[in-house]
């Protein structure tokens, strides 16, 4: 029998003999965000909440992760916790709006790649990469540009680096090669 995901429910979730303490701060339809604990072999009731240490204040977890939940108790929402509430949401939404910012920045990049303008293609894939530094597409877009306009020695860096993060590509083998023989 499934629990109601209420506001300011404290219940706990048993994976082999560990138990995991919850206290909901927030459902929605798809998830719940939620104040965790860590996973104790001490089983949660409303007497021994105490010895549980917070393991964070704000955490967001599918609704499917408390099916099997078993209820403790209800209990208030304190500011505090509605602080914790809202600095997670601030740091969720900043999280979205860079993630926008790069896939817009790289989306720039590619097509100015693909359309032949090198030097912005440089530009905006130079601004994409502090955002995902380990994105190897950056690298190659912008090595391969680098090569267009005749700065070899930056092109060769940005081949190398893709390579380094995992591509796999004969022509950028290829040009690799051509760089270190100039």
């Amino acid at each position: 029998m499934a629990i109601n995901l209420q506001q300011g429910l404290v219940c706990y979730t048993v994976n082999a003999e560990s138990f995991s303490l919850y206290k909901i701060l927030v459902t929605t339809a798809e998830e719940v965000l939620a104040m965790a604990y860590w996973p104790s072999s001490l089983q949660p009731t409303a007497l021994n909440l105490a010895h549980f240490e917070v393991r964070a204040h704000c955490l967001s977890f599918p609704v499917s992760e408390f099916t099997a939940a078993t209820a403790i108790m209800v209990a208030e929402i304190s500011e505090e916790e509605k602080k914790e509430v809202a600095q997670f949401e601030r740091i969720r939404l900043g999280v979205q709006l860079r993630e926008n910012e790069f896939q817009r920045l790289l989306a720039a990049g590619t097509t100015t790649f693909e359309n032949g303008d090198y030097e912005t293609a440089i530009s905006r894939l130079s601004e994409a990469a502090p955002y995902a530094k380990y994105t190897p597409k950056i690298y190659e877009l912008r090595g391969k540009s680098y090569l267009q306009v005749g700065q070899q020695a930056d092109a060769l860096a940005d081949l190398i680096y893709a390579c380094d993060l995992g591509v796999q590509s004969e022509e950028i083998n290829a040009l690799i090669a051509q760089l270190k023989g100039n």
